[in-house]
């Protein structure tokens, strides 16, 4: 085991570190540097707080914003505990830093607050928190202000600043004059902009910026030559920032050339890396750009919906000044500035490539396939992906049986529109015959994850009568579940339950043999022996799950044939002195009992019925 660096090595190559990150330096080699000193920074110093500190610089560079804010707070706790205000004022910059670059406009004005908390005093401090202020309204669309903003930290600023903060200020104010089109003043500032020792990274975005400003005055030639010299500037890595950027520019002049096609061609690869860093601001602007260039090819349905991802992402992450942009131009096109088209928020079962998949992590598996969480490009939006395992099925009635369950999943639930189901986008089969479910991604444990703990009798009444509601609403649909159970009940936000899955379900007015995938200790009698079946069987399946939120058992199942008949009282009558010894209320367990009648006629008519009952309930 190789010793650790001395402490003179750890200090210089954190010292290398920040000054790399300044000059902003491949992020991928800073990070080897701070892995080697790493084992050096395990006591709760200022050294490891340091470390930390560019760790989590580094990080966000990469587009991992979540280790990246774990690492600054850890840190801000370490400066906090040493009393070194001044550090735990620069982490806070950090910390606002990483939001407002994804739009997180709350949390990051929340940050530059604690800035100015920690060291208000110091003017310089002020300035660099109007600063990252105004960059924060750039991000989010609010042009005015962020002007505002940005000339009156660079005036507070003017003798105290460093050279490096207040060419980015210039730079970032040049962007935001340029998208007022106040092209004189953004041509003055870059004039007048001191270069002198600037880094490659700041050379590269002066280029850019004067070629986007010579776009806009439809000097083509002028702009050409600038962004040759810019993508000289750009850094060597195919994947590196800066050459996205580049990118972005090199669209922006080939729309302007009446060239469309290699302007869509180069934004495609742009909105991917903007959606994979999770930068939502700078992903709107991009659609915006691209619904221009699908117009220009005649492609309006495709602009309508990448304006409605647009709409999805700027009213997701509170970015006001593009919801309104975007509103605008969904009006232009004959769109209502409220809604969404709505063939766009109903998704489309042909949905494309699976390319458009980003940011993918795996939530969990089943026997039918994976789910992970991902970011879908054409609905702005994160959504659940159920990849179905058919590689290794050579049966072809086993894998037709499978696609067959997903169809009947996008048909069942595109017909219904309620908070407690969980809506279907669509089916994507892919070139190599594998199939992807796209789904709502709901977020919260599974009633089975949440049974495991303590409810109240409150609580799980609340329970039981919202998958009343959710049922009702699924069979005025002409929908039967046919597999409900705590497995496929999500509680959204560790509260509300919403039913998933309808993999198995059976659609009025179409074939069934009576078969499926569903859980038998959920399932009703006449569901097990094949018999046909409707809403009354998903009503049993409710009556199990209510049973089981009291007792944390299920219920005793029923006797087959004619014994079943027979003994169906007494049962009943088992399972009511059952539920009122767990603590359930009286009418509760008489409803309970009735939805486990053993003959459909005996339980219930409505699923309505039975949630007005449970929410009568005193707790």
């Amino acid at each position: 085991m190789a010793p650790p660096p001395d402490t003179n090595l750890v200090e210089l190559t954190l010292d290398r570190a920040f000054t790399d990150l300044d000059r902003n330096a491949p992020p991928e080699g800073i990070l080897t540097g701070l892995r080697q000193i790493e084992p050096a920074c395990q006591e709760k110093t200022a050294t490891r707080a340091r470390l930390l500190h560019a760790r989590g610089l580094v990080m966000n560079r990469m587009g991992f914003p979540g280790e990246a804010l774990g690492d600054l707070h850890e840190a801000g706790q370490l400066f906090d505990g040493l009393d070194d205000r001044s550090a735990v004022a620069r982490v806070w910059r950090s910390i606002a830093q990483v939001h407002s670059w994804r739009g997180n406009g709350r949390e990051a004005a929340f940050a530059l607050l604690r800035v100015v908390a920690e060291e208000g005093k110091q003017l310089r401090n002020i300035s660099l928190a109007l600063l990252d202020a105004g960059r924060l309204e750039f991000e989010i669309g609010r042009l005015r202000d962020a002007d505002v903003l940005l000339r009156r930290g660079l005036e507070i600023g003017a003798d105290i600043i460093s050279a490096g903060e207040r060419r980015n200020a210039q730079i970032n104010r040049v962007k935001v004059l340029a998208a007022m089109d106040d092209l004189p003043s953004a041509k003055a500032i870059l004039a007048e902009l001191d270069l002198t020792g600037a880094s490659e990274r700041m050379l590269h975005l002066a280029a850019m910026e004067q070629a986007r400003i010579a776009v806009r005055e439809a000097d083509l030639p002028a702009a050409r030559a600038l962004l040759a010299r810019a993508n000289d500037l750009a850094p060597p890595q195919p994947d590196a920032f800066g050459r996205i950027e580049q990118k972005q520019a090199e669209a922006e002049l080939a729309l302007a050339e009446k060239n469309p096609t290699a302007a869509l061609e180069l934004m495609h690869a742009v909105i991917t890396r903007y959606a994979a860093d999770d930068l939502a601001g700078r992903e709107v602007v991009a659609r915006l750009f691209e619904a221009k260039a699908l117009d220009l090819l005649d492609r309006g349905e495709d602009a309508d919906r990448t304006l409605a991802a647009a709409l999805r992402r700027a009213i997701g992450r509170g970015l006001s000044g593009y919801v309104d942009e975007v509103r605008a131009q969904l009006a232009l096109r004959g769109r209502p500035q409220n809604a969404l088209p709505p063939a766009l928020e109903a998704g489309d079962p042909d949905l494309g490539s699976a390319e458009r998949f980003v940011r993918r992590r795996p939530l969990g598996a089943g026997g039918f396939g994976s789910v992970s969480r991902a970011y879908d490009l054409e609905l702005g939006k994160e959504i659940a992906l159920k990849r179905l395992q058919l590689s290794g099925i050579y049966d072809p009635e086993l894998r037709a049986g499978r696609l067959d369950a997903a169809r009947t999943e996008v048909a069942a639930a595109s017909r219904i529109r309620h908070p407690g189901v969980g809506q279907v986008y669509g089916l994507l089969i892919e070139p190599d015959d594998e199939a992807l479910l796209v789904r709502e991604l709901v977020e919260g444990p599974t009633l089975r994850e949440a049974m495991a703990g303590a409810l109240h009798v409150a609580e799980k009444l609340g329970i039981a009568a919202h998958l009343a509601h959710c049922l009702a609403a699924i069979h005025a649909a002409g929908v039967v579940h046919r597999d409900l159970k705590p497995e496929n009940v999500v509680l959204r936000n560790g509260l509300m339950p919403v039913i998933i899955d309808f993999g198995v379900s059976a659609i009025a007015g179409t074939a069934s043999n009576g078969e499926g995938a569903n859980t038998q200790a959920y399932a009703a009698p006449e569901q097990l022996r094949g018999r046909s079946i409707d809403g009354g069987a998903d009503l049993y399946a409710l009556g199990t799950i209510c049973y089981e939120l009291f007792l944390g058992a299920l219920p005793e199942r029923p006797e087959g044939g004619l014994k079943g008949f027979f003994t169906a009282a007494g049962r009943s009558r088992r399972i009511r002195q059952a539920l009122i010894a767990a603590g359930a209320p009286d009418a509760a367990a008489e409803v309970t009992a009735r939805l486990l009648a053993y003959a459909r006629r005996d339980r219930p008519a409505k699923a309505r019925d039975v949630a007005l009952a449970l929410q009568a309930q005193p707790a």
